[in-house]
């Protein structure tokens, strides 16, 4: 087992990849916590998935922006 120093979770395997941090709960709080030099672009691709997939929902899925 190994717990990570950072957040205190356990695992099985030693260096489990995983993300510290807690999880964002809007699509703006994703994009917000990024390096501000790819925040436009995370703003672009949301914008073209909007305009091509009107009907489908956004949600946080995995910390991470889902449609």
């Amino acid at each position: 087992m190994w717990t990570c120093p950072k957040c205190g979770r356990v695992f099985k395997r030693q260096e489990q990849s995983h993300y510290c941090g807690k999880a964002p709960k809007t699509i703006e709080e994703y994009i917000g916590a990024q390096p501000e030099g790819v925040r436009q672009y995370l703003k672009e691709v949301r914008d073209a998935l909007r305009a091509a997939l009107p009907e489908a929902e956004e949600r946080i899925s995995w910390s991470m922006p889902t449609y």
